[in-house]
């Protein structure tokens, strides 16, 4: 049996976006849901892990 899952944006706001997800088999429809998903930076978010791993590493040493 196959099942099908489909995400439509519904909504931009900003950096957010929220989708409508309906998930359906060959005969029916099975779930249904929202879902949102932020947008970020990459190298921003690199960074504060990069960050975050030293100050643990200090700590560790501590």
């Amino acid at each position: 049996m196959k099942v099908r899952a489909e995400a439509f944006l519904k909504e931009i706001n900003g950096r957010r976006l929220f989708l409508d997800i309906v998930v359906r088999d060959e005969f029916e429809e099975i779930a249904r849901g929202q879902n949102e998903q932020i947008i970020v930076s990459a190298d921003r978010f690199l960074e504060t892990v990069k960050q975050k791993e030293a100050l643990a590493r200090t700590r560790e040493g501590a």
